[in-house]
């Protein structure tokens, strides 16, 4: 009977815990449906590369708020796995919802119909309202050096066009957000000032792309990438995207 009994306190033990982790999980995962780039898994490991360890990506982020469920969950003496669930499911919630989220500054890009053929600083382009609007905004939230056009081409494996992509820079010192855009198209231009960034492509449908790039005053700076079909959705994609 002790062995039995105590065979069937570690297996509801166990229970609780998976019940907890799987709530925890539940979160997570409509967290980065919902939120995307805002969610606060990516916060978090944001937190944690710049304070604890650089390689610090969103599955260990993920691990981290799945063990944090499970302890709550012993703390408070979940009793049920039921209530386990819910429990997992309501800390990880509460701590989304209290995570503040501070978007990138926006990429300034080129207007639909103008295409940048060379490296010559935004400045030097001709004046058009569109543009003009553009980096008054800019000006006043940035001061920052000539910036300069870069073209992106994307071609996709299997030759379907793109409907909505997220372009991101990143800094490859620091891996912190330097801005974002976003496209319905497969080509565009966008500016930058020169220097070295890492370039992220997220479209659904495709797998997720970074693209080592480097942007110099007086040549073209041009960006092929081809895109990869896939099925797995972006959303599981992010476990294992760092930053």
């Amino acid at each position: 009977m002790t062995k039995k009994r105590t065979l069937g306190i570690a297996l509801s033990t166990l229970g609780i815990a998976f019940s907890s982790a799987i709530g925890a999980f539940v979160a997570i995962l409509s967290d980065l449906l919902q939120k995307k780039d805002a969610s606060a898994l990516l916060a978090l490991s944001g937190v944690m590369r710049d304070y604890f360890w650089r390689g610090f990506t969103p599955l260990a982020g993920m691990c981290l708020f799945l063990a944090i469920s499970v302890i709550i969950a012993f703390i408070f003496k979940v009793d049920t796995a039921q209530r386990a669930f819910v429990r997992g499911l309501a800390i990880v919630s509460l701590i989304m919802l209290g995570t503040p989220y501070n978007p990138p500054h926006t990429l300034l890009q080129m207007p639909p119909g103008r295409l940048a053929t060379g490296g010559t600083a935004v400045e030097t382009l001709p004046p058009g309202p569109d543009v003009s609007a553009s980096l008054t905004g800019f000006a006043q939230s940035s001061p920052a050096p000539p910036l300069l056009p870069v073209h992106v081409q994307l071609i996709t494996s299997n030759h379907r066009p793109v409907s909505d992509l997220t372009v991101t820079l990143f800094n490859p010192s620091t891996l912190k957000t330097i801005g974002s855009l976003r496209s319905a198209t497969e080509e565009f231009t966008f500016f930058t000032g020169a220097g070295d960034y890492l370039f992220r492509v997220v479209a659904p449908g495709y797998s997720i792309v970074t693209y080592p790039l480097h942007v110099q005053s007086g040549q073209r700076n041009l960006v092929k990438i081809i895109l990869q079909a896939t099925w797995v959705p972006i959303a599981i994609q992010r476990f294992f995207v760092n930053p």
